[in-house]
């Protein structure tokens, strides 16, 4: 799947990103969130719930292909059980999207504005506003 009209999207609400969680599947004890950013760059995040609520795994893709392939950084993780983080995505549609062509739907947690700890401060998305990006 193309990319393009969900980063369209994301400069049009004027967001640095979006956010997407994995709908809950009977009693996981992980929250997952893929987050989208307005220049195609993409986060995983893992966290635990439960008493050892906590992240346990985030990995980075610097882009995504034509075809919706993920290229995460794993090295840059420890975690043993990384290899589960969606590696392409398949569709988009019905207020969510559609990894590895996989249920659970992805559904839209939230849209941030700024995500200062990853990059995107406020003088960061004023320049990318003002470039069109």
């Amino acid at each position: 799947m193309n990319i393009d009209k969900l980063l369209e999207q994301i400069r049009a609400e004027r967001c640095a990103a979006f956010v997407y969680e994995k709908a809950p599947a009977g009693a996981s004890s992980f929250r997952d969130r893929v987050i989208f950013y307005r220049d195609g760059k993409a986060r995983f995040e893992r966290y635990c719930q439960g008493e050892a609520a906590g992240k346990v795994c985030e990995l980075s893709a610097d882009s995504i292909d034509e075809q919706g392939a993920i290229s995460w950084n794993y090295d840059a993780c420890a975690y043993g059980k990384k290899d589960e983080a969606p590696k392409k995505l398949t569709g988009a549609g019905s207020g969510g999207l559609v990894f590895d062509g996989k249920t659970p739907l992805w559904k839209r947690a939230e849209s941030l504005r700024r995500d200062p700890e990853h990059g995107y401060g406020f003088l960061r998305m004023l320049l990318l506003r003002l470039r069109g990006q």
